[in-house]
């Protein structure tokens, strides 16, 4: 049987990883169910293939990888994580993501779609499946593309021998936004129960995932037909695969814009906070609630005056985040609970 190198931890800025026998990731998470942070929409758009794109596996068969990086050179912020750097792992098509903060338990998972892929050069000496990254745009509204081209299926040649069907697809990073979207090409996928190992479709999503407990957690996955999914945090895949042209786009609720960027933007003190959490918000009825890294709920409230205290003592000591949404524009703000 095929070695999975699975994530055994997620280190800041190396991985460590553990041979096991192969298995399919689980996005399997404990606790209440959370609210959603990030809104899903549905779009058809041209697919257009990267056209002066930076190498990830450089010429190399890949399957299962775990050595391709990815920096973030620009401010994205994913569930409160400024990201700095990306990773691609999993079966080849899950982007892990990392602050510079070495004090950070959080990581991003990024989920464009996982399957069990491969390159399809793997009954030859080149590689035909390219994974490759490039950045447009100019500063404010740059846009970091990475995509997988040409993908096979490990399933396919394992059972057939053969690697004739195929995927390109990419993932898109938005500055100032933090929209992601994922973006489907020409496909070639005539038996889906060979293609995808459990015989459905991809696990399709984004998730948090808590460094120090080893699991996912705030899990938006997509379930349904893949011409119009819809949003679970359940552990679903898609039905099907994803036309040329499809986009499947994921909007934060909580900030649509750079809070940093913005005249205005609620201020919190004290920073680390104690007992009482002030909050000063110019937008009058402003909506204020607490939540934890992983999206739970914890407090919520309306601000009838500038000024706000929320008592906060109860808050186990650690990072949280604080949205303030009034009628025009919504922040998320991240605090420390001393």
């Amino acid at each position: 049987m095929k070695q999975l190198l699975l994530f055994s931890s997620l280190l800041l800025h190396a991985l460590v990883l553990s041979a096991q026998p192969k298995q399919r990731t689980s996005y399997a998470a404990e606790g209440n169910p959370r609210a959603f942070l990030y809104d899903f929409s549905l779009l058809q758009t041209p697919y257009t293939p990267l056209d002066n794109p930076v190498s990830l596996n450089q010429g190399e068969i890949w399957d299962d990888p775990n050595d391709y990086i990815i920096p973030v050179d620009f401010p994205f912020v994913f569930m409160g994580l400024e990201l700095s750097f990306l990773s691609v792992g999993g079966f080849g098509a899950v982007v892990y993501g990392f602050s510079d903060d070495p004090e950070s338990q959080t990581a991003a998972v990024l989920v464009p779609f996982d399957t069990d892929l491969i390159d399809r050069g793997i009954a030859d000496t080149l590689s035909l499946s390219p994974i490759a990254y490039q950045v447009e745009g100019e500063e404010g509204q740059r846009i970091l593309k990475v995509e997988w081209s040409n993908a096979g299926s490990y399933d396919e040649w394992t059972e057939w021998g053969t690697v004739s069907m195929y995927i390109s697809f990419q993932m898109w990073l938005y500055e100032g936004t933090n929209v992601i979207e994922y973006h489907y090409g020409p496909e070639m996928i005539q038996d889906p129960a060979v293609f995808y190992f459990q015989g459905i479709g991809a696990f399709i999503g984004l998730s948090g995932y808590d460094l120090e407990n080893i699991q996912f957690n705030d899990i938006h996955l997509l379930q349904g037909p893949a011409s119009n999914p819809a949003l679970t945090d359940q552990e679903i895949p898609v039905t099907g695969t994803p036309s040329e042209g499809t986009v499947y786009r994921f909007s934060p609720m909580a900030s649509s814009v750079n809070p940093a960027h913005i005249a205005g933007t609620p201020k919190v003190w004290p920073n680390p906070a104690g007992q009482i959490l002030y909050v000063h918000a110019e937008a009058p009825l402003a909506r204020i609630s607490v939540h934890s890294l992983c999206g739970q709920i914890l407090w919520s409230g309306t601000a009838s005056e500038a000024l706000t205290a929320i008592t906060v003592d109860g808050l186990a000591p650690g990072m949280y985040l604080l949205r303030v949404a009034s009628l025009r524009e919504q922040h998320l703000l991240r605090w420390v609970k001393q």
